[in-house]
């Protein structure tokens, strides 16, 4: 069982050996296979002597993990996208000709986003002998742990995220992300009555390590089933006739990618800068000028579009949701006008946040500022 590595957050390893030895951490960081695809050579050799009288010594690999981590978000809306993107990889494709049926069974649009790091570490005397051989499998995750959750903390094992209440736009997918090595099935009921269950497998491959179970038939109860228990899940189909809504996706404390719905009135703007410079137009041959020539000159114009949205009133469970989303350094809109779907890469600018509770605000509604992450202009070069 290969243990949950939060790369945002320091991981510590404490190598023991004897006194005035020496230690080295042989770290090997990899995708693919975990028993088959583990590179010749590590990608770090740290070494490291104790302190004196001591006989260990700590190594900090959290930040190391991290440099490889690569976890993206690639929204496809329909079935022939997926079917590209499969025959690329080198497979086939059978499904339905309905794209819900596809994403039913496929989160195609969610990547895991884990790696597997092994860690051998390798306690030495003063002379250069081995003393001790220890080695670590773990999983590396994208998360995080909070300052109250302790050194080294795995977080869930099971339900990839932190709240049980979910909102989700009436008729679309809704979806909760599991990590397969502990859950068994997710099962989706509404009414009581259980709709269809996903049964989770574990993987020896490090992008199936977290699977996004889904569906988007009317569901208002979600069961995550595991080793641990049952974890349930309530889910709020919810309508909106006036406003557009937006879905937003970013990498949680866990590591993984969580949908969040603003519902309610939204507002676009666009910000500008620019540097200039006061131009000589005067033109000496005829002691004149042109009073149509721009004396201010503008030059490295760039602006960037910003959007605020609301949620709409939802439950305090989602205070949690909202300040995760705020620290998370990966975060993307998906917007739907019409036919046409896009995918924009974006930052919270909303820096503060006051929690809010049905005791002190009745009804809870988060009004968030984003902006684009990227120019308005094209200047990629």
């Amino acid at each position: 069982m290969a243990i949950k590595l939060n790369a945002r957050s320091p991981y510590y390893l404490k190598a023991t050996g004897v006194v005035n030895g020496s230690f080295t951490v042989e770290l090997y960081i990899y995708t693919g296979v975990f028993t088959t695809d583990k590179p010749a050579t590590p990608q770090y050799t740290l070494s490291k002597e104790p302190l004196e009288n001591e006989s260990y010594s700590v190594f900090e690999i959290g930040e190391l993990v991290r440099d490889y981590l690569e976890l993206d978000f690639n929204q496809e809306y329909t079935e022939d996208l997926y079917r590209e993107r499969i025959a690329a990889d080198g497979g086939t494709f059978e499904g339905s000709t309905c794209l819900s049926s596809v994403l039913e069974s496929l989160d195609d649009d969610y990547r895991s986003g884990t790696i597997w790091v092994e860690a051998d570490v390798v306690s030495y005397d003063s002379v250069g002998s081995i003393v001790n051989s220890e080695y670590y499998d773990f999983i590396g995750f994208d998360g995080y742990s909070y300052f109250t959750d302790g050194a080294n903390s795995e977080l869930s094992r099971t339900l990839l995220q932190s709240n049980t209440d979910i909102y989700v736009l009436n008729g679309n997918r809704v979806q909760v992300p599991v990590f397969t090595e502990e859950v068994t099935s997710v099962q989706f009921y509404n009414g009581g009555v259980l709709q269809s269950t996903q049964t989770i497998s574990s993987s020896v491959n490090s992008n199936a390590q977290i699977k996004y179970a889904g569906t988007t038939s009317a569901t208002d109860e979600i069961r995550v089933i595991s080793s641990e228990g049952t974890e349930i899940i309530n889910v709020y189909p919810t309508d909106e006739c006036k406003y557009t809504p937006y879905k937003v996706t970013f990498v949680n404390k866990l590591g993984a990618l969580q949908n969040i719905w603003f519902f309610k009135k939204s507002m676009e703007s666009l910000n500008t800068e620019s540097k200039q410079y006061k131009a000589n137009v005067f033109d000496r041959s005829i002691l004149s000028y042109d009073v149509q020539t721009h004396q201010y000159r503008q030059f490295h114009k760039k602006g960037k579009e910003r959007i605020t949205m609301n949620t709409g009133y939802i439950s305090e469970d989602y205070n949690e949701v909202i300040k995760q989303m705020m620290l998370s350094e990966q975060v993307w809109i998906t917007k739907t006008i019409g036919s046409e779907t896009t995918v924009i890469p974006t930052i919270p600018k909303t820096e503060s946040l006051t929690y809010k509770t049905r005791v002190n605000d009745k009804l809870i509604n988060y009004t968030v500022d984003f902006e684009n992450a990227f120019d308005e202009i094209n200047n990629i070069r």
